[in-house]
């Protein structure tokens, strides 16, 4: 199965080069999958960080977006531009653990399977309330995944996942939760979905009360969002 992994960039530089790394010699991709890198709107120096990995290394393609357009517009750029079997969304500010990527591509054999998503893990960066609290988050999450899993109920995408290319050609461009939509996309078509919980990507969590609220609105916007659009 050839691969091609999608990476959707805004002002990333303190990471890209981290995860690029990561996916080119830690991940054990094969000679003929690509890693596509959409840079949107950027100001900082994560286009030149990009281009230099695929200076030095073919697989690596960067593609830039002048101005910022949201994550749903670098994700169909990366649709339309991945000649991969199977496409492995990753966010750019993540980090996958050792064979995550394999874990991912390994449940993709299974015919009626059409998207496999990994388990994502926040860096415990402090004691406080909120950093309990999403931590506690989390874990609930691959509590609800796994029981979800086991009963052949999935029907949500996580950080990182991984598609059949064909499931889904293009996102309407206000899309805010791209991993809910494809995800119902893949269901309406009887495609099923898989967790992996040995497939770990390591994210970033909210710091303040402030922006894990925020972020929790954001989400539920979305999924109502993704309601109304379907």
């Amino acid at each position: 199965m050839r691969l091609t992994v999608g990476i959707c960039s805004y002002n990333e530089g303190a990471n890209i080069g981290h995860l690029l790394g990561n996916i080119l010699y830690e991940q054990e991709l094969s000679a003929e999958s690509e890693v596509l890198v959409v840079c949107s709107g950027c100001t900082d120096n994560t286009v030149e960080i990009a281009q230099k990995y695929a200076e030095k290394d073919s697989r690596v393609k960067v593609l830039v977006e002048n101005e910022r357009q949201g994550k749903a517009s670098a994700i169909n750029l990366i649709l339309a531009n991945a000649k991969g079997d199977a496409i492995l969304f990753v966010s750019a500010d993540t980090l996958p653990h050792k064979g995550c990527f394999s874990q991912l591509v390994s449940k993709m054999q299974v015919p009626n399977v059409g998207i496999v998503c990994g388990r994502p893990i926040p860096i415990k960066r402090s004691n406080s309330l909120v950093g309990r609290l999403v931590q506690l988050l989390w874990h609930f999450h691959d509590r609800v995944f796994k029981e979800l899993n086991a009963a052949g109920l999935a029907r949500h995408a996580t950080e990182i996942f991984c598609i059949r290319k064909g499931i889904v050609d293009k996102m309407p461009a206000e899309t805010i939760n791209d991993d809910a939509y494809i995800a119902l996309m893949a269901k309406k078509k009887r495609w099923l979905i898989e967790y992996e919980p040995e497939s770990c990507v390591s994210i970033c969590g909210p710091e303040t009360f402030s922006d894990y609220l925020k972020q929790r609105r954001r989400i539920l916007y979305g999924h109502h969002q993704v309601k109304k659009l379907t």
